[in-house]
């Protein structure tokens, strides 16, 4: 039987393959199917999959599910001997991946076995699978955000509370009403695309909404039952971050332990696992002094809210950019200065990365691994490099009363990058190959 490759897309933070029809990955299926075509041969028998994590479980818990996940496909026989397993995390979800790679691969966790589907399965079989794997903007050594967050306790609560009954509350139809109201208003206020998303996303599980546009009785009755779902799945996604958020604490800045490091040793030996590294560069909004000497952002200094008043540098970025990109640049992440260089993805020669530089979320020093100076580097900032560089409005579908939500893919961080169409597709055409050679 022909050797076929397992795409495993795995999710960062959020954790999610879709809420709704909101994709975590936006565009990718149709480049993958695309990339298929094109190439023919080996990666004309590639296979895609998306994993649903939990949102901002601990690492270790999202690892676990992972392991089963991949455990039940191969019990499933959805992966067959002879098979080849490619795991392609973003952000968090390539942590995710690091922590199934050291539990496979370290000798003391062999021979546990795991049950899965009523079934004792040993998780040394993927092995069999012989994987390799592809790090997006991955948070290797912890980010400044993760440390601004969670030393903001009473802000972390509040948001969760509020998420949670936000969701819930949606459903009466005066809350829905104001709430769609008011996050339209603030959408065009802060011209953020972040913003749009959530009121894309409720305004999709709103089944009297579906009930009142389907033209008729069948219509109507697929259109409630998909909002019901989409009501469900965001309902289920914001109880799973109000009961765990542990991976905040996972993600603060931090030099690696020795018990890490003797645990990965394995897999890191040259040719057990292949990986490869892509690290996102973001634009800086601020004046290179503002922000080089690590001084940490706080939102109770009246002095420190100017400087998110405007883009300083002439183009256009959103509040919600200027915000995540001054707390990820300044706080307690630390390398050393001389082993910090990655390759642009068009290469010449490696470019220093300051500890300061960021893509929004995470600092560009931290992806810097295991690959060092052999990473790829993509001006981009975190979300575009997932697909949600721009807005994509959602096709109407003729007879079922249009689309609910206005979007399919959005510029969730307003950087003002130059990624685009041409970069997402080098990019991914890149992961694909790599992922089948």
């Amino acid at each position: 039987m022909p050797t076929r490759t397992h795409l495993v897309l795995v999710p960062g933070f959020g954790g999610f393959d879709m809420l709704g029809q909101l994709r975590y990955y936006a565009g990718v299926t149709p480049r993958f199917n695309a990339w298929k075509s094109a190439r023919g041969g080996d990666a004309a028998r590639a296979v895609l999959h998306y994993f649903d994590n939990l949102p901002t479980a601990a690492v270790a818990t999202r690892g676990r599910r992972l392991r089963d996940y991949l455990l039940k496909r191969l019990l499933r026989g959805e992966f067959q001997r002879g098979d080849r397993l490619a795991l392609v995390g973003h952000s968090t979800g390539g942590l995710d991946i690091r922590w199934l790679l050291g539990d496979l691969y370290d000798p003391p966790a062999r021979g546990a076995a795991t049950r899965v589907d009523g079934v004792e399965v040993a998780p040394e079989l993927l092995l069999d699978l012989q994987p390799r794997a592809v790090f997006l903007s991955v948070p290797q050594r912890g980010t400044n955000v993760a440390q601004w967050v969670g030393e903001r306790c009473v802000l972390r609560e509040s948001g969760k509370e509020f998420l949670e009954r936000a969701v819930t509350l949606y459903q009466l139809d005066p809350v829905r009403w104001a709430e769609t109201l008011s996050s339209r208003i603030l959408a065009k206020l802060a011209d953020a695309d972040l913003l749009l998303a959530m009121n894309d996303a409720l305004t999709e599980s709103d089944a009297a909404r579906a009930r009142r546009s389907a033209p008729d009785r069948h219509d109507r009755s697929f259109a409630v039952a998909a909002a019901r779902e989409a009501y469900s799945q965001l309902a289920l996604w914001a109880r799973h971050i109000d009961d765990d958020t542990d991976a905040i604490d996972d993600l603060r800045p931090k030099a690696p332990d020795s018990a890490t490091l003797l645990r990965e040793r394995q897999w890191l030996r040259p040719g057990v696992v292949p990986t490869r590294s892509y690290a996102t560069l973001g634009r800086c909004p601020f004046p290179t002094g503002r922000v080089s000497d690590g001084r940490a952002w706080s939102a109770a200094n009246p002095l420190h809210w100017p400087e998110l008043w405007a883009d300083r540098t002439g183009r256009t970025s959103d509040l919600a950019y200027r915000l995540c990109y001054r707390a990820c640049a300044g706080g307690q992440f630390d390398v050393d200065p001389a082993a910090c260089e990655a390759t642009p993805i068009d290469g010449g020669a490696p470019r220093a990365i300051a500890r300061w530089e960021n893509d929004g979320i995470v600092n560009t020093a931290s992806m810097l691994w295991p690959d060092g100076a052999a990473t790829r580097l993509v001006d981009s900032d975190h979300g575009d490099i997932i697909g949600h560089y721009a807005r994509a409005p959602l096709p109407s579908v003729e007879g079922t009363g249009g689309p609910a939500r206005a979007f399919d893919a959005y510029d969730l961080l307003l950087s003002d990058s130059d990624f685009g169409p041409e970069r997402f597709r080098q990019v991914w055409e890149e992961v694909f190959d790599f992922c089948v050679a």
